[in-house]
Order: C-alpha cells, then structure tokens, then sequence
C-alpha cells in the first residue's frame, strides 16, 4: 500500500507538472495565476522539481517580478547545472539581469551562454534569440554600445534568418 501511495503522488505530481508548464506558454499570461498555484503545490512537494521551476521563473518574468525570476533561474542551474535546462535557465537569468541594468553581468552571462550554443548542433534559433538578447543589452547600456548592438543583431538574423526581433530592432 505504501508503494501504491508514493507512486499516486509522483503521478499527480507528474500531471501537475504538465499542466503547469503548458498553462505557462499558453496564451501568457492569462493562465499564470491558475499555473503559479500548481507549481507552488509542485515546489512544495518536489523543491527542486526542475519543469516547475522554470514555469516560476517564466511566470514571474511576465509579472516583470526580475529579481524572483532570477532567483528560480539559479535554482535551475544549482539543481542541474549541466543540462539543457541550466543553458537556457542562464540566459533567461542573464535577461533578468538587463532588465534590472545590471548591464556588464548581463553581457558576461550571455557571452558564456553563447559560447556554449555555438558548439551545439541545431540550436541556431536558441543562438539567435541569445544574440538579440545581448544585442539589446549592449543597446540599452546606451554610450558607444550601439554599434555592438547592431553587430549583434546581424549576427542574429546569420544565425536564424526568420528571427524577427532582430529585425525590428534594425529598424
């Protein structure tokens, strides 16, 4: 019976999980508040529940909440440091971290993430969505950063040339 228990709740949890994680990316942010009540259930039972965190994070990157996205993030990367999860959970937290203006943490971040999807094969959309990002970043410092910016978002529009922030940012 004891097995039987611990097997229900790791399949509800499961579902929760997938539940969770699709109300995030599902029309954003109108379902984030029925989301955040299932990965708080989630973060609850399982802290350390990797899906959930980044449903947290992406959730509270839509409330514009930088700080606690960060925070999930870096749980992300605490927890699995060497998955694909932890890549993408250091760019979104290096993201965070320009919109809080820490620019010069922001650019060394992204650089390192950048680094690594380059030597991943088919992950030119990921590459050029991080490109856009610094791109932004190195734009928003504002000074003589521009001109990087627009390298940056070239360099974006080579790697994924359907990549259409890029090109609003070119103007």
């Amino acid at each position: 019976m004891h097995l039987f228990l611990i097997a229900s709740r790791r399949t509800r949890v499961g579902f929760q999980v997938n539940l969770a994680t699709g109300l995030v990316h599902l029309h954003p942010p109108k379902h984030h508040v029925h989301a955040m009540s299932l990965v708080h259930e989630i973060l609850a039972v399982s802290p350390d529940n990797v899906p959930a965190l980044l449903a947290q994070g992406y959730i509270h990157q839509a409330r514009k909440e930088w700080q606690h996205s960060k925070e999930s993030f870096e749980k992300v990367v605490d927890v699995e440091p060497e998955s694909h999860h932890a890549l993408r959970a250091r760019e979104e937290s290096a993201w965070c971290e320009t919109k809080m203006g820490q620019f010069d943490t922001a650019i060394d971040h992204f650089s390192a993430v950048l680094n690594v999807l380059e030597t991943l094969e088919g992950k030119e959309a990921d590459s050029a969505r991080c490109l856009w990002r610094l791109g932004q970043t190195h734009w928003n410092r504002g000074d003589d950063a521009k001109g990087e910016a627009y390298t940056l978002f070239i360099r974006a529009l080579k790697k994924d040339s359907s990549y259409a922030p890029a090109f609003t940012s070119l103007g």
